[in-house]
């Protein structure tokens, strides 16, 4: 199946033909004037000092972002439910880069991650990376900066350099195990990242605008248009509602299996999540191609997220609850990874192995917290959602959806340095409990009628656990 804009169209080849012959007709980039450096300001700001040349390119019959994956949109690759990414294909052509020019978004984060033929994110930059135009500063690393300032970043068809350039994500490369690397892409797949915008999935803000231009700046060649919204958003968004609100059974879809005790994987990817899941099932590792494997992901992942998850089964159980510390979630952007906070978001989602489609998802803030600083988390179908909830403190309760497997995913993004019992401080190979201690989640298949016998989430979730030691 096609995903839409990771696949090289003909309208794809022939834009890239056409900029090619636009760039040698602008004399390769060996003009003088561009300016691609940066200047620091404010407290952890850094600022680009070159012209904006968006205005003198030529507009491209090729329209920028392409395809729109949320709640809404299209619900694969294990979406969270408070993230919208938008995708776009621009063209690999040397002696040129692209050119990311927008406004700030009023959101808890914003990203851009390009992708390597394998779906994998081969370089990013997050928010508070981004260089600011002046005369604002970068809201996302300077917590007093206007937030309704401008920024810049560029894309070049280059391998990683030993001196990184501020403010640019280098993606020529294929990574392949142990270092090697693969030759040029000759289209780079780039995504953008918002979550939880406010007043709007965008933040409040228009998407930003890619210009193709000379290496050094100095000239530009043609400026992405925008792409029209698709009609029927309206349409997914009732069958996502429906999928989510729906009780079992209701759709023949094939079980994973389970264990009695679910574990928590790490996640490397769909080939190394199957080996890890299928593997631990049969008593012995399964082997997993290297290639695949990737310590952010992969898989259309984001770099600055990593993940834990665990598969449950209706045949073990049509409840369970889970239990774990909850780690400390930035109430400004800038408090993570570079302040006070130990996480800048995390969250909690019911997903379909299979489809890979998420149910339903809570976000740090909306997941209650008990005054031992742990959550316990709910999961059964709808129709049997606990009506004591409301009750007990500290309790959160998500649903299971309308399959026989539900797939619980765990993500921790940017990470403070001190908060060393972070998803991205395990090693490959390394069990998640040697790392994160309290901070990975237990869960336990457990029926309705055993949980209400607690007064509290601790004394709910021991009673589940008692229930499981004796059955």
């Amino acid at each position: 199946m096609r995903t839409p804009g990771l696949m090289l169209s003909r309208r794809a080849l022939m834009a890239a033909a056409t900029l090619s012959l636009l760039l040698a007709a602008c004399g390769g980039g060996q003009g003088g004037g561009g300016d691609s450096g940066s200047t620091g300001a404010g407290a952890g700001t850094q600022r680009y000092s070159g012209a904006s040349l968006q205005d003198a390119a030529v507009l491209s019959p090729t329209c920028s972002w392409q395809a729109v994956l949320s709640d809404k949109m299209l619900n694969v690759f294990y979406p969270d439910k408070a993230a919208t990414y938008w995708i776009a294909s621009v063209p690999a052509i040397p002696g040129t880069r692209v050119r990311i020019e927008g406004q700030y978004p009023r959101a808890r984060y914003f990203s851009f991650n390009a992708y390597d033929a394998a779906q994998r994110p081969v370089d990013h930059l997050a928010d508070y990376e981004m260089l600011a135009l002046p005369p604002g500063g970068n809201p996302y690393a300077d917590r007093n900066a206007a937030q309704d300032g401008r920024y810049v970043a560029f894309v070049k068809p280059e391998a990683l350099p030993e001196q990184r350039e501020p403010g640019t994500i280098y993606a020529a490369m294929t990574r392949l195990p142990a270092g090697q690397s693969a030759p040029v892409n000759p289209q780079i797949e780039l995504a953008y990242r918002i979550y939880l915008g406010e007043g709007d999935v965008q933040g409040s803000a228009p998407l930003p605008r890619l210009t193709l231009e000379t290496a050094d700046g100095s000239r530009a060649i043609t400026t992405l248009s925008d792409c029209n919204t698709l009609p029927f958003v309206d349409q997914l968004d009732t069958v996502n509602a429906a999928l989510r609100d729906s009780s079992y059974p209701t759709l023949p879809l094939i079980s994973t299996g389970g264990d009695a005790t679910p574990d928590f994987f790490r996640f490397y990817g769909i080939p190394g999540a199957f080996a890890d899941y299928f593997g631990s099932r049969a008593g012995q590792p399964l082997p997993a191609n290297p290639a695949t494997q990737d310590s952010s992901g992969g898989f259309l992942s984001n770099k600055d997220n990593a993940y834990v998850f665990a598969v449950l089964d209706r045949g073990l159980g049509d409840a369970y609850i889970v239990r774990g510390r909850a780690p400390v979630a930035a109430r400004h952007p800038s408090e993570a990874p570079n302040g006070s906070a130990q996480l800048r978001y995390w969250s909690l989602c019911t997903n379909e192995f299979f489809s890979q489609r998420f149910v339903d998802c809570l976000y740090d803030r909306e997941v209650a917290v008990d005054a031992e600083g742990f959550y316990t988390l709910i999961v059964t179908d709808a129709a049997h959602k606990p009506d004591w909830l409301a009750r007990v403190p500290g309790l959160s309760w998500l649903p299971w959806g309308a399959y026989p497997d539900s797939v619980l995913i765990y993500r921790h993004m940017l990470p403070s340095a001190g908060f060393r019992q972070a998803i991205q401080n395990i090693p490959q190979g390394t069990p998640p409990s040697e790392v994160m201690g309290d901070y990975l989640p237990k869960a336990i298949y457990c029926p309705v009628t055993v949980m209400q016998a607690g007064n509290t989430a601790e004394a709910v979730f021991r009673a589940c656990q008692e229930h499981g030691e004796g059955s």
